[in-house]
């Protein structure tokens, strides 16, 4: 069925003709200078397979790049994405999770745009006053952190009137607004769909050079409240401002991220980068909490796009947390993060912004399940979730002497053995999480409980939340 448009048009046409300045690109040529062979007013055929592009690529005005090609860059053969039955099938495009894929001036057709990425700026996957045409643009950011500015159009930005958005599939992109398309242009016959808002970035002051934060290395009081009963072992912390993101990472979030990776998967639906290497699983499939698969998508269920993602590991997180330029909290950060106030100043609450957990928690019983971040209060500097929802992912090792914190100053814990900034890196196996569940009883969702489990382990009770960096 996907070739007998070409059929047709050969049939009447003959072949292509080839002009002087038209080139073909096999796979591991490099694309850019085959656009520049194009010489401005030629075709640059591309043959299937995946090319990571080393920069942003930019396809001038009177160069069109067309994908889906075998070896023999025939017509008749050509195959549009969307009509490919696998990734073999397609050409792809890949940002590597560090430029915007393509600037289009000329003409881009027949190409999968993945794996893009700005910072400041619009367009995560193309930025167009050209045309776009019969393309698929999925897993692409465009993200400003920290500065008030926002990054508009995940996936396309049309960069003008005469810019063009044609036959084309614009899905599991995100950015601070416009999530998949932005800007001003002609947008003709697309499927837009499942892309969603970037990671918003609350910052969190600093403490070095003023008052510590007051870290007790055990916890005996029985509500599991912060106790400062005399003979407790106290480490005065210090910490660099940070930016943290206001809600635990969504499944339509993880989505993006899914779609811009070759995810592998084993038998028992746990993804992987790279399914030889097993402490790099990712997640578990799952049809309800987290993501499944759909044709060649990981998708979340009908309902659920704002619910935070689960069935994910220590090393899921990880991973998700460095591709979209930021990092896991370390324990330290979360914590300072959680109980920090309006005026700068510390909280010893039990939960995160309040003594009653049915104010600011999802938790067994109240009101009954998981539910979409942000449904409860926040804790008074705009985060949420901080108690409850899922257990939280963090950076740090779990040293289980006696369940207490480590002591961070030794060689033995911390490769920076320091008070500020501070991190068990060295001591231990499992890895933290804080904050309890909805599955849990209100016990479990204090500040003070310190969770731990191996890193390769998922459940629909435990996701996470990224440090941002500009």
């Amino acid at each position: 069925m996907r070739k007998r448009i070409f059929t047709v048009m050969a049939a009447l046409c003959g072949l292509v003709a080839v002009n002087a300045a038209d080139v073909n690109v096999l796979a591991g040529e490099n694309l850019a200078t085959k656009i520049s062979d194009a010489a401005g007013s030629g075709i640059v055929r591309v043959q299937v397979g995946t090319y990571v592009l080393p920069a942003e690529l930019i396809i001038p005005t009177g160069v069109t790049v067309k994908g889906g090609y075998d070896v023999t860059f025939d017509e008749k053969t050509r195959v549009y994405p969307g009509a490919a039955s696998s990734a073999a099938e397609m050409t792809i495009l890949d940002g590597d999770a560090a430029h915007r894929v393509a600037s289009v001036a000329g003409t881009l057709e027949g190409v999968v745009v993945r794996n893009g990425h700005v910072r400041t700026g619009n367009g995560g996957g193309v930025s167009v006053t050209g045309t776009v045409q019969n393309c698929i643009i999925k897993g692409n950011v465009a993200m400003t952190v920290g500065t008030g500015a926002e990054s508009l159009g995940g996936g396309v930005y049309l960069d003008g009137a005469d810019a063009k958005l044609i036959n084309s599939v614009v899905a599991f992109n995100m950015a601070n607004n416009g999530y998949g398309v932005a800007g001003e242009g002609q947008v003709i016959n697309n499927t837009i769909t499942a892309n969603t808002y970037a990671p918003v970035a609350v910052a969190i002051a600093g403490n070095v050079g003023g008052s510590p934060f007051t870290h007790y290395k055990h916890w005996v009081d029985a509500n599991n409240a912060w106790s400062t009963a005399n003979g407790f072992d106290a480490q005065e912390l210090y910490f660099d401002g940070f930016s943290i993101a206001q809600t635990q990472t969504t499944t339509s979030q993880y989505a993006v991220f899914a779609a811009a990776m070759d995810l592998k998967v084993d038998g028992t639906g746990v993804l992987f980068v790279d399914a030889a290497k097993g402490t790099d699983k990712l997640f578990q499939v799952d049809g309800t909490y987290g993501l499944h698969l759909s044709g060649m998508d990981y998708i979340y269920k009908v309902g659920n796009a704002n619910w935070p993602m689960s069935y994910v590991s220590w090393y899921g997180a990880k991973a998700y947390c460095e591709w979209i330029g930021g990092a896991l909290p370390t324990e330290g950060q979360w914590e300072y993060a959680a109980r920090m106030n309006e005026d700068k100043t510390i909280n010893t609450m039990v939960y995160a912004g309040s003594e009653d957990a049915k104010e600011v928690a999802c938790y067994a019983g109240y009101p009954g399940g998981m539910q979409e971040v942000a449904t409860k209060m926040n804790n008074g500097i705009g985060l949420y979730d901080m108690s409850g929802n899922v257990w939280e992912w963090c950076f740090d090792l779990y040293d289980a002497t006696g369940g207490n914190y480590p002591d961070y100053t030794l060689a033995a814990v911390s490769d920076s053995q320091s008070l500020t900034n501070p991190v068990n890196d060295k001591k231990g196996s499992n890895r933290v999480l804080r904050g309890g569940s909805y599955a849990n009883a209100g016990g479990n969702l204090s500040l003070a409980v310190r969770h731990n489990t191996a890193p390769t382990r998922v459940s629909n009770g435990m996701g996470f939340r990224p440090v941002l960096i500009p």
